[in-house]
């Protein structure tokens, strides 16, 4: 018997925890916890995690987890002994061995099992023992779960040895209506939770499990739900736009923040002096988001309206003194924006790139001067390639850094590339450059927009290759999760532009440009004739490379077909979706000859691994047997066909004629000995196979794809 089951409720109070992460420690500790808990048999027989609800305030984890067991099922346990040839005599009598092994059970040897295993036959000593108690298991799961939480930097508080992502104060643990006797973080859990630090700054005893979130809003003026306290601000918002005409711009992001800054949610309208609204949008939506979290108002064709609305974790009993408050703070922001603009705007950008020398890009590869040097070289390189303005590209990187060294990107860090643009603007640059200035950064983050414009994207990928080529240079390459530069995210971003705008670049040419004098002699500290990526170019190459998994998996690509496309490497990411999305549509509509040739194609690749050094052309006066004379005849008329097809980028069309192979290549293993014993026979029958591996590899390895497995 496991006792009588209940909803287990286990809750953390904190100091206040970082709202952008509150979300992932709350639904990380919910699941870890959980999957603890039905690793030790706690949520029924069938090992899988009971339905839980979590939840999280700024100052509380907390979870629900249904129809939890009060101990573990009875287990039974087998002791092993020593073997039955070591346990009897030849005359059948128990060794000294075994009657020693039925002393330290504490059972006659009568008691004792024999059990056979494929190492032999044992005695075994076969007990039933009752499972540990909730209190017991929980203490261990608890253990484990805040072991496993997703937080990179945790902190000790007092003279304790603790360490968690905040300071805990309290610990509650439930089983239905009974306390469960657990310590975790320095803590003994008890039945007390605690209100709202303003309204009700008090315990609060919880009668039971499902009485949680219903107590701590009643009384302690808590809404413990996210997605409860998200949905009310989100209403509150709606409400102040209706009675003011207006939309809230730039909602989600900013209210899944603010919703993990508050218990109890007061939303309020505020306003501001309409002269700012001479200041850029994105400048003026940067103070009210990015610095006071506020939403900005907008009427509905898009312009900002001089409101703001705000989210307050009290609910005041003069909610003007807060409007003022707020108003006031935000006045003093606006003006400090009004006063650095229009000093940044004297100054031309030309002007204030030359303060970039005194700016460090990294101690082993100069300044950001030095670095935009590099990126206008290689962006005016690329925009040949694509056929686009390269003097233009190349003043549009030479400029696209300027902006770091304004007063206005100093204070305001997220509008660099945006201040950049007026500035631009301002004095006199083509809208293309001022353009390239801001878009450069596109995409910023997963799902972020693209840069438009060859000009802009040569830019755009030039401020990115730069940093892979040369941080790897010098030995910043990720691990792990250590990424400070960012390099994944760089890579990525280098494969989304190149792909999702169509672009024929070769990433392998533009790493070997890193090779040519111009851009070796702008790094400091480097010679001329020192190659930036040197030995470590492929590395560089299969890092950029590898971000092709994290791309399409999402998208539904099987690992497998990634794989095959892969394998060979192709440099232009174009290439590779051209290769990836052919293949995917090759077995979708031919799913038995493709499976039957990649199965072929594993074969192909084990013989001439194993075959070793073989000939790169077979001699067809040496086939003397009719399915190997029938294969190199279909061969010869589909792979003249197929080559083109692969050199032109219609691998639909070639994979096609490569599928007449199934049925000949098929005969051949059937009726043909590969490893003839004469090697005249044995290296012209390699030699087709090589043939047959070559003409697949122009588009994929499909040796990768397993059969067994149904396309999605």
């Amino acid at each position: 018997m496991s006792g009588a089951r209940a909803n287990l409720l286990v809750e953390i109070g904190t100091e206040e925890l970082p709202p952008r992460a509150l979300q992932s420690l709350a639904r990380a500790f919910a699941d870890e916890l959980a999957r603890a808990l039905a690793e030790e048999g706690m949520l029924g027989e069938s090992g899988e995690a009971a339905a839980l609800t979590w939840f999280a305030t700024p100052r509380r984890l907390a979870v629900r987890i249904k129809d939890v067991a009060a101990a573990q099922p009875r287990r039974v346990i087998d002791r092993r002994g020593p073997s039955l040839r070591a346990a009897y005599d030849a005359a059948g009598k128990p060794t000294r061995a075994a009657l020693g092994f039925a002393k330290s059970c504490g059972v006659p040897m009568a008691k004792l099992q024999r059990v056979e295993t494929e190492k032999g036959a044992w005695l075994v000593c076969r007990e039933s023992r009752a499972g540990k108690k909730l209190a017991e298991v929980l203490s261990d799961c608890l253990a484990q779960a805040l072991r496993r939480l997703p937080t990179p930097k945790r902190m000790r508080w007092g003279g304790g040895e603790v360490e968690f992502v905040r300071p805990a104060h309290w610990l509650l643990a439930l089983h239905g209506a009974r306390a469960v006797k657990v310590e975790a973080l320095g803590l003994r859990a008890g039945r007390h939770t605690r209100g709202h630090r303003f309204h009700a700054d008090r315990k609060l005893a919880v009668p039971n499990a499902d009485a949680y979130e219903k107590l701590l809003e009643k009384k302690g003026m808590v809404i413990a739900d996210f997605a409860r306290r998200r949905a009310k601000i989100q209403t509150q918002l709606a409400a102040i736009a209706r009675k003011r005409r207006a939309r809230v711009a730039d909602e989600d992001a900013l209210l899944d923040l603010v919703t993990g800054m508050v218990e109890w949610p007061q939303t309020l309208a505020g306003e501001f002096d309409k002269r700012y609204l001479k200041l850029p949008p994105e400048a003026l939506a940067s103070v009210m988001r990015d610095h006071q979290k506020y939403f900005p108002l907008a009427a509905a064709n898009g312009k900002l309206l001089p409101a703001f609305a705000f989210v307050a974790n009290i609910k005041s009993k003069s909610p003007k003194l807060v409007r003022q408050g707020n108003e006031r703070v935000l006045r003093a922001r606006l003006a400090d924006a009004e006063f650095f603009l229009e000093k940044d705007l004297k100054i031309p950008l030309e002007k204030r790139r030359e303060e970039l020398k005194g700016i460090l890009f990294h101690q082993k590869l100069g300044t950001v001067y030095e670095k935009s040097e590099r990126i206008a070289s290689l962006a005016g390189h690329i925009a040949e390639e694509l056929g686009a303005d390269a003097d233009c590209a190349k003043r549009a990187a030479e400029l696209c850094k300027a902006d770091l060294a304004s007063e206005m990107v100093g204070e305001f860090p997220e509008l660099q590339g945006v201040i950049g643009r007026y500035c631009a603007q301002k004095h006199g640059e083509t809208k293309v450059v001022a353009d390239a200035i801001e878009q450069h950064y596109l995409p910023r983050h997963a799902g972020d927009k693209l840069p438009r414009g060859e000009v802009v994207q040569s830019v755009a990928l030039a401020d990115r290759l730069d940093s892979l080529v040369t941080l790897f240079a010098v030995g910043e390459i990720p691990s792990g999760d250590k990424d400070p530069f960012a390099l994944r995210r760089a890579a990525l971003g280098v494969l989304r532009i190149i792909i999702e705008m169509q672009l024929d670049v070769d990433i392998e040419e533009l790493l070997q440009f890193y090779s040519t004098k111009g851009m070796v002699g702008a790094v400091t500290g480097w010679s001329h004739e020192t190659d930036l990526v040197g030995k470590g170019r492929d590395q560089l190459l299969d890092f950029i490379l590898d971000r092709l998994n994290a791309y399409y998996r999402p998208m539904g690509y099987r690992p497998e077909e990634i794989a095959a496309v892969r394998a060979c490497r192709p440099h232009k990411p174009l290439d590779f979706d051209r290769r990836l999305k052919a293949l995917s549509r090759f077995f979708k509509k031919q799913r038995a000859a493709a499976e039957s040739l990649a199965a072929a194609n594993k074969r192909i690749a084990n013989i001439l691994g194993k075959a070793g050094e073989t000939p790169e052309n077979y001699d067809r006066e040496k086939l003397i047997e009719k399915a190997e004379i029938h294969l190199a005849d279909n061969l010869e008329q589909t792979g003249a066909h197929a080559e083109r097809c692969f050199a032109a980028g219609n691998y639909d069309d070639g994979l096609a004629a490569l599928s007449k192979l199934r049925q000949p290549v098929d005969a051949f293993f059937d009726e043909v000995l590969v490893m003839a014993p004469d090697e005249n026979l044995r290296k012209n029958r390699l030699a087709l196979l090589r043939r047959i591996r070559n003409l697949f590899l122009a588009a994929a390895d499909i040796s990768h794809l397993r059969p067994e497995q149904k396309a999605k």
